[in-house]
């Protein structure tokens, strides 16, 4: 083997192992986010007041208010069953009339128009980051009220209210007899190990390699 190939097979065992280095970095990182989800799981349900009360993420909350009936939104939405269908974001007005955006559900597209809210001023969800977008995310047609991105700024200012909660409340209880809700399934997938491993395997074997060439290179 020329000084040039084994120059290359050396750095790219050198990748291999950074590689694997980082696999479990990322392994670590993620472990620590599972042990802190599952720290926050087991706290008490977070009484949410005004929009500057700030629970953690995932945690239990509750809030008292009022469903703002004049305004909807209705994000992009998997078809249900065949059927086309929307998400269902509705701003629930506190008592010192600040906003919390809450997540409903599904709802048919046919029954946009008609669905009822029920008569209820007390609510359990948890909270949940907003929707994640990106530069491919369509813009948001406020005057059709069809929505891609969560942007409660933009949201805020198509219905007039001047200050909004951060975080989305992922609604536990059913809001409506038309809305579907949608169970939240947190799964923090941790395969970095295996990654690693991986990785690693492929490190050794190119040794292996190298050494299996040099000896049959002796034997000649």
């Amino acid at each position: 083997m020329k000084p040039y190939q084994l120059a290359s097979v050396f750095i790219v065992f050198l990748v291999l192992v950074a590689l694997c280095i980082w696999q479990l970095q990322r392994h670590a990182w993620k472990q620590e986010i599972i042990q802190d989800y599952e720290r926050v799981r087991q706290h008490k349900a977070f009484v949410i007041k005004t929009a500057n009360d700030l629970p953690l993420i995932y945690q239990d909350v509750l809030l008292s208010g009022t469903v703002d009936k004049a305004h909807r939104f209705f994000f992009q939405a998997p078809p249900k069953n065949g059927k086309p269908g929307v998400f269902v974001v509705l701003p629930v007005s506190l008592a010192a009339g600040e906003t919390v955006f809450v997540f409903a559900g599904w709802l048919a597209e046919d029954q946009k128009e008609n669905f009822q809210v029920l008569s209820k001023n007390r609510f359990q969800g948890i909270v949940v980051p907003v929707w994640s977008s990106n530069s491919y995310t369509p813009k948001n047609d406020v005057e059709d009220n069809h929505w891609f991105k969560m942007d409660f700024a933009e949201m805020c200012l198509a219905m007039g209210c001047k200050k909004y909660y951060p975080n989305l409340v992922h609604l536990q209880d059913k809001i409506s007899r038309s809305i579907h809700p949608q169970p939240l399934s947190i799964d923090f997938h941790n395969h970095h190990l295996q990654y690693a491993a991986t990785w690693f395997s492929l490190a050794i074997a190119l040794i292996g390699i190298v050494v299996l060439f040099y000896k049959r290179k002796d034997n000649k």
